[in-house]
């Protein structure tokens, strides 16, 4: 009788990817220093297994399914016990997401399974938060690591979210001047407009007189201090109406005009605070109006109706009725600065000297407020304006500085405004689901009604000891009474943030490939990856015979393993069966080997790949009892 010890190297590390062909920890061959001599008449059992689980699990685009959250912390200001709610105190919305993507092609079935390795898993994983989390400073900047035992044993998931902090200006290429009345079918609008290398301008070309607008839809602005600055001074000189602004991207269009705003604008709530009725939607605005100098944006007015629709709204800057005919001050250039949630606008004066004209002050009330920067209008663009002076001379206005956030990853082309899931509100409203957007949009927070001001937000701005936008990162991962709607989260046990969801607990660290303000989750619990393939032992080399009637032919398969213990369902296991199941190796003779062969398969005899580390193998032989 002998027992036979085999293993592949002893590699712990869970994530290694260097094993060579004959040294997997679910095939590997173990070479002899002499030949082993087998007597005749022998019979084999496996005696035991101890193996390393990776945790490989069979998963659909809709089967594992957490919400990620970036506002305000509700834990704070909406905890359980609270009669304040998430309506009340956020202006954001969980986004749900599916934690793999399992469409191919033009394979639209979301129910198509594909199986992962943890390696791979975590690859899949970081890709479909990072794209799903929106923001333009956060998305596809996320990855998922393994957290590990220093011997290599799994412990659980880190999430990481890098966070985008460039400041390198980069005005809009020339290509991605769009224009925002291209929809405009009446036969009253043609354009005129010209934009190359940062100048937009527009001359005469038909005795309408119609304005001009485009939006420049390369990249997002950033909402850490990320700068739009324009100089008007040569439209201004024309004594014509000018804009400069910023704004989502909308595909909708007004059934009556063509132009494009959400279907939840209002132009009658709107009235005369619309400063242009041929001039697309914006969410921020400075412009010209006649001889004055204004400021516009596009919130809701509970005062104007029950109606849910937001509108235009007048806003009362720091420069009151100033004269752009005169423009005794000499204003040249207008900026815009976001910073987080809030709107910072300025004038530069033409010997370089800045006067604000608006700043966010959170001692006063909504209706003095420019709208927060909310989950909705976290994507915007520049948007600029020229009302066709019908004339022969040109109107221009010149984009001199320009923060956007600039593509993170070269898989990916610019931002794809095109695309259904450009932002946040470009991917609801690809899938009809604007109605998370105007209950967002028309939260008490974003009200001008007289009513509302004594529930407005703090807007949040700039955490500067950490380099970030200070609003709260939030995983949650089962359904939540203050972070909703959060229905069908169901991955707390699978992704180990059991005792901690939802959870905003972060550290700050390098993470796997991002900065220093890299915020990381971390698994609570031991993930539970259950899967339900069972793993079998083969003995390669040797002249056992058995019978896989799943695969309809003879097998050198010598035992069945469990894939958990009874207490562990991944990381290193252990299985001794209770009774020893021989094999006759059918041989009327000794034979001499000089290696073992093992590996470890599943039901249709493909490697058990989801194996990582050492595996040992321990067998039993012995002359077969007479």
């Amino acid at each position: 009788m002998s027992l036979i010890v085999c293993s592949n190297k002893a590699d712990e590390d869970l994530d290694s990817e260097t094993n060579n062909n004959i040294n997997k920890p679910f095939s590997f061959r173990n070479g002899l220093s002499s030949t082993y001599k087998i007597p005749k008449n022998a019979q084999v059992a496996l005696q035991s297994v101890k193996y390393a689980l990776e945790g490989t699990i069979s998963l659909s685009t809709d089967s594992r399914i957490l919400y990620q959250y970036y506002g305000e912390d509700l834990n704070e200001v909406a905890p359980d016990t609270s009669d304040a709610t998430i309506q009340t105190n956020s202006t954001a919305v969980p986004i749900k997401t599916s934690l793999v993507d399992t469409f191919t092609g033009t394979n639209l079935d979301s129910n198509t399974v594909r199986t992962y390795s943890i390696s791979e898993l975590k690859k899949e994983m970081g890709k479909q938060i990072g794209k799903q989390i929106y923001h333009p400073n956060l998305r596809f900047l996320s990855s998922v690591d393994l957290d590990q035992h220093t011997s290599g044993e799994f412990k659980g998931f880190k999430i990481n979210y890098g966070f985008y902090t460039s400041m390198t200006s980069t005005i809009p290429t020339d290509d991605f001047a769009e224009d925002m009345n291209d929809f405009i079918n009446d036969g009253i609008y043609d354009q005129s407009w010209n934009y190359e290398s940062g100048l937009f301008t527009s001359g005469a070309p038909n005795d309408r007189g119609t304005p001009q607008a485009a939006i420049l839809t390369q990249y997002p602005i950033s909402l850490y201090d990320g700068i739009l600055k324009v100089n008007f001074s040569n439209a201004n000189e024309a004594n014509k109406e000018w804009a400069v602004g910023l704004s989502r991207y909308v595909n909708q269009t007004d059934d009556l005009t063509g132009v494009r705003r959400p279907s939840y604008f209002s132009r009658i709530k709107s009235g005369e605070d619309l400063p242009n009725k041929f001039f697309g939607f914006y969410d921020y605005l400075v412009c010209r109006k006649g001889n004055l100098l204004k400021v516009y944006h596009t919130p809701y007015d509970s005062t104007e109706g029950a109606d849910k629709k937001i509108c235009s709204r007048e806003l009362t800057p720091l420069i009151v009725d100033y004269d752009l005919s005169t423009n005794t001050q000499n204003y040249q250039e207008v900026v815009f600065q976001c910073k987080g949630q809030q709107i910072v606008i300025e004038l530069i004066k033409d010997d370089a000297s800045v006067t604000t004209l608006y700043q966010y002050d959170e001692t006063k009330g909504n209706d003095e407020q420019l709208k927060a920067i909310c989950q909705s209008t976290w994507n915007m663009y520049p948007v600029l304006y020229l009302e066709d002076p019908n004339l022969e001379e040109t109107n221009s206005l010149e984009v001199l500085e320009y923060t956007g956030v600039q593509s993170h990853d070269p898989a990916f082309s610019g931002w794809e405004i095109s695309q259904s899931d450009s932002s946040w509100y470009n991917s609801v409203e690809g899938k009809n689901n604007l109605q998370y957007a105007v209950e967002l949009e028309t939260r008490i927070w974003n009200d001008n009604a007289e009513e509302g001001r004594e529930n407005y937000l703090v807007y949040k701005g700039l955490d500067e000891d950490n380099g970030i936008i200070d609003l709260s990162n939030a995983l949650i991962t089962k359904p939540s009474n203050i972070y909703s709607p959060s229905i069908g989260a169901n991955t707390s046990y699978f992704l180990g943030f059991v005792s901690n969801t939802p959870t905003t607990d972060v550290t700050y660290g390098d993470g796997s490939t991002h900065g220093t303000s890299t915020r990381i989750f971390t698994s609570s619990n031991v993930p539970l990856l259950v899967t339900n393939k069972s793993m079998f032992v083969k003995l390669e080399n040797l002249t056992q015979q058995s019978m896989n009637a799943f695969q309809g032919n003879r097998s050198t398969i010598i035992g069945h393993v469990p894939r958990f213990d009874g207490q562990d369902t991944i990381g290193r296991i252990y299985y001794e069966p209770n009774t020893l199941l021989f094999m006759d190796l059918n041989n009327s003779n000794e034979i001499n080997i000089s290696s073992f062969d093992i590996s470890l398969c599943h039901i249709n005899e493909q490697f058990a790949e989801s194996l990582t580390g050492q595996t040992i193998v321990t067998l039993y032989i012995r002359q077969k009892p007479v």
